[in-house]
């Protein structure tokens, strides 16, 4: 597994973001330093940003994190996927306003999934946030590729779902090639 590198930097009057890796660990690898670098960039007037993934995914809170982070940039937000866009990475590609893959980039989605222990209470308090954040990315992807929720349960709870590039565009879940 790659470790998660994530990155914002000034290219002319825009911002280029990079996220690379494993989403994990996200919030103790480097999520202030990501998110002071983007509140400096829209501090000194980047309002547009281009945001590269080449992820397996990860926690599906952590994307969120990234999420609230890019949301800062208050122009357009684009993005292109590398090889690989999967998990909890699909979910930071659809919070933009335009996202794009390669023909041959592997794009997988599926229902989110945690790993639950402690005792009845904990649990089931676990188990309350696991089915807020199901709804929230259910609702997300019903949203981007104009399906319904139910049709988007149907589809994820047959297990990963598995696109090229081209399918992937096919499906509505991403904007183009």
């Amino acid at each position: 597994k790659r470790p998660l590198v994530i990155t914002a930097q000034r290219n002319g009057r825009k911002a280029d973001v990079r996220i690379e890796g494993v989403i994990a660990n996200y919030e103790r690898a480097n999520a202030r330093d990501f998110e002071a670098v983007v509140d400096q960039l829209v501090a000194s007037g980047i309002v547009d940003a281009h945001c590269y993934i080449d992820s397996e995914g990860g926690s599906v809170i952590e994307a969120k994190r990234m999420v609230r982070s890019l949301r800062k940039f208050t122009g357009r937000v684009t993005g292109e996927g590398g090889p690989a866009v999967m998990s909890a990475a699909t979910y930071v590609g659809l919070q933009l306003d335009e996202f794009k893959l390669s023909k041959t980039t592997a794009y997988m989605f599926h229902k989110p999934a945690a790993r639950i222990e402690g005792n009845e209470d904990q649990v089931e308090s676990d188990l309350k946030g696991l089915k807020d954040v199901t709804q929230e990315y259910r609702a997300a992807y019903a949203a981007k590729t104009g399906k319904t929720e139910d049709e988007i349960e149907a589809l994820w709870s047959k297990g990963d779902r598995w696109y090229t590039g081209e399918e992937a565009v096919a499906e509505g879940c991403v904007d183009g090639l």
